[in-house]
């Protein structure tokens, strides 16, 4: 683990001061997503696919390795948060 990466794990939780203009601030939807990878970076594209069976592809975003590793670590921690809230409440449902 580099320095970068122990700051990072000492952290608890990183605020983000946002900035975005108005299109980028009320987001984009996609239903398919594409990775590639060299070995110096790792490209998302984004599309979407519509009923009709055509696919548009609406952002890319282009990464390093080690912030894909941090990526992909923050989408395994927020899909486990989600799936512990998603059984909670259906406990509560059925009690």
């Amino acid at each position: 683990m580099n320095q970068s990466e122990e700051k990072l794990a000492h952290k608890k939780e990183w605020v983000v001061n946002e900035i975005a203009n108005h299109e980028i601030a009320k987001g984009t939807y996609s239903n398919l997503a594409v990775i590639r990878h060299t070995q110096e970076e790792f490209m998302i594209d984004f599309y979407m696919r519509t009923p009709e069976e055509t696919t548009i592809l609406v952002a890319r975003v282009i990464m390093s390795p080690d912030h894909m590793e941090r990526f992909k670590k923050a989408i395994a921690d927020n899909l486990d948060k989600f799936k512990q809230k998603k059984a909670s409440k259906k406990i509560k449902k059925s009690s």
